[in-house]
C-alpha cells in the first residue's frame, strides 16, 4: 500500500474530480443522458461533433447519406487513432462509456506525468507536478485568462475532456515520450524489441488520430538517434534492424486501414469539406509567410 500509495492518491484525486464534475450535472439539470453528454461536452469546445464518428466507428459503419434519394456514398475518413477508446467503451456500455472514458483519460494523464516525473523526482514531487499539470486549464479558466493570446495553448491543448483532441491524442503523445525516455535513460536494453513495438503502434495512433504529434515524434526520434550515434547511425540501424523492424510493423498494423481508406474509398465531398486541397507553390509561400512572421514576431518570442 505504502509503495502504491501515489498511485492510489492519484485515483482519489481523479474519482473526486470526475464525480464532482459530473454530480452537478446530474443534479442540477432534468434531460435525457444523451442530451447531459452534448451539453457537458461544449464546456470543453466542439468534441460533440466527433460524436458521429464515435457510432460509425462501433458498428464499422462509414458510408451512411442519411439521405433516402443519396446512396452509394464512400466512406468517410475517421481519426480513430483518437477515438478508438470512445468506439470500444461505446460499444460495450453504450452512452454511460462515453462518461467512462472522461475518468480513464483523467487517470491515464496523471499516470504518466507522473512516471515521467518520477524519472527525475521524488514520489512526493512528481505527485503534486503531475497535479499542477492538470489544474493549469481548470485555473486558467477560474482566472479569466484562457481567451489570452498564447495562453490559449495552456488552456486547451494540454489536456481537457473535448472529444479527440486533446484527450485522447495528447494521452498518446504524452506516453509516446515517456516510452522514449525510457528507451534514452536504459544502457543496455536501449533497442529493446518490445519497447520499439509499442512505440510504433503509439506513433501509429497518432497519425491516424492527429498527424501533428506524429510529425513531431518522428523528428524526435530522428534527432535523438542522429546526435546520439552521428556518424554511426546506419551501422547501429543495420546492427538493431530487428527493433526497426518491429517498430516498422506495429506502425503499419495500425495505420494502414487509415491510408487504405483515404487513398481509395473515401468520399471526396467528405475530404473537401474537411479542408483538404492541393498544396501548390504559391499556397506553400503563404503558408511558410505566414509561420515566419508568427514564429519570429516579438510577442510570440516574449512570451515563449
Amino acid at each position: 500500500m505504502l509503495k502504491n500509495k501515489p498511485i492510489l492518491l492519484i485515483f482519489f484525486f481523479s474519482s473526486a474530480y470526475f464525480l464532482f464534475t459530473w454530480a452537478f450535472s446530474f443534479y442540477l439539470y432534468e434531460e435525457d443522458l444523451l442530451s447531459k453528454i452534448i451539453h457537458e461536452s461544449t464546456l470543453h469546445g466542439d468534441g460533440a461533433n466527433y460524436f458521429p464518428f464515435i457510432k460509425y466507428l462501433s458498428t464499422l459503419n462509414f458510408n451512411n447519406s442519411f439521405d433516402p434519394f443519396v446512396s452509394g456514398l464512400k466512406n468517410v475518413a475517421i481519426p480513430y487513432g483518437s477515438l478508438f477508446m470512445h468506439a470500444i467503451f461505446y460499444k460495450l456500455f453504450g452512452l454511460y462509456g462515453l462518461i467512462i472514458v472522461n475518468y480513464i483519460a483523467i487517470v491515464l494523464f496523471l499516470i504518466i506525468f507522473y512516471k515521467i516525473f518520477n524519472l527525475y523526482f521524488s514520489q512526493n514531487t512528481s505527485l503534486i507536478a503531475s497535479l499542477i499539470l492538470f489544474t493549469i486549464p481548470i485555473s486558467l479558466n477560474l482566472l479569466s485568462l484562457d481567451n489570452v493570446k498564447y495562453l490559449q495553448v495552456l488552456s486547451s491543448d494540454i489536456f481537457t475532456l473535448r472529444t479527440h483532441r486533446p484527450i485522447f491524442s495528447s494521452i498518446i503523445f504524452y506516453l509516446f515520450i515517456y516510452m522514449f525516455l525510457l528507451i534514452e535513460r536504459s544502457k543496455k536494453k536501449i533497442f529493446s524489441k518490445k519497447l520499439f513495438f509499442l512505440l510504433g503502434i503509439l506513433f501509429g495512433l497518432s497519425f491516424v488520430g492527429f498527424y501533428y504529434f506524429a510529425v513531431i515524434e518522428f523528428l524526435f526520434l530522428s534527432l535523438f538517434f542522429l546526435y546520439k550515434y552521428k556518424n554511426n547511425i546506419f551501422l547501429i540501424i543495420n546492427k538493431n534492424k530487428i527493433a526497426f523492424i518491429y517498430f516498422i510493423l506495429s506502425f503499419l498494423i495500425i495505420s494502414l486501414p487509415f491510408i487504405i481508406n483515404n487513398f481509395f474509398f473515401v468520399e471526396q465531398d467528405f475530404l473537401l469539406r474537411n479542408s483538404v486541397f492541393e498544396l501548390t507553390a504559391n499556397k506553400k509561400f503563404i503558408l511558410i509567410r505566414y509561420y515566419i512572421n508568427k514564429y519570429f514576431s516579438l510577442k510570440f518570442l516574449f512570451i515563449i
